[in-house]
């Protein structure tokens, strides 16, 4: 089972994207947020992937990604973004992806981030 969580903060999106996810067998969504910080307290939950909105911000993302990757080294993380320019952008330990991706995209990066 992979443990997902998402970190978006259009309310709508994120929820599409739990359904699309638990669509795919062996994915769970244990944690949907528009909360930030909602990373710190993963410790009760296992997570191995974060899905994250550039929307937060790039100073944001980029202080998620570390913090979380600095207390969990196992942690995955994906970068959403709108437009493909944005899919340059270098996050360092995370990748980034279009929010506009379909299923079989998002199982296709999961999968491969966590090698299974």
């Amino acid at each position: 089972m992979i443990n997902i969580a998402i970190i978006d903060q259009n309310d709508t999106y994120r929820k599409s994207l739990v359904t699309i996810l638990e669509q795919v067998v062996g994915f769970n969504v244990v944690l949907d947020s528009k909360d930030c910080n909602c990373l710190r307290n993963i410790d009760t939950v296992p997570v191995q992937v974060v899905l994250i909105d550039i929307s937060l911000g790039l100073d944001k993302c980029m202080e998620m990604i570390s913090e979380a990757t600095g207390k969990y080294e196992y942690l995955k993380i994906i970068i959403l973004v709108m437009y493909r320019d944005e899919l340059d952008i270098d996050f360092g330990m995370a990748v980034t992806m279009l929010k506009s991706s379909g299923k079989k995209d998002f199982e296709k990066r999961i999968r491969e981030l966590v090698g299974s």
